[in-house]
């Protein structure tokens, strides 16, 4: 399935069956969680900060978002998605 929300410069982390979609231009915070076969927002808790052009790594239940830029500088901070 597709993205609820179009974006460019997120980033994701998981599997192919739980995957991760969060930040990206635009400057958003917004997090989709992917299922195997389709993207959701709903009970999805999103980044505390908008973000994009950062790196993601782990899988769906224990996600990293790091080293991103927040609109007006480049930042060494991380998020923990769990």
């Amino acid at each position: 399935g597709d993205l609820n929300t179009g974006v460019s410069r997120h980033a994701g982390c998981g599997t192919q069956d739980a995957g991760l979609s969060f930040g990206g231009s635009a400057l958003t915070a917004e997090t989709e969680e992917y299922d195997g076969a389709a993207w959701s927002t709903a009970g999805v808790g999103d980044l505390n900060t908008a973000v994009y052009e950062h790196a993601g790594c782990g899988i769906q239940s224990a996600g990293l978002s790091f080293g991103w830029h927040n609109g007006s500088a480049l930042t060494t901070e991380t998020e923990e998605y769990i």
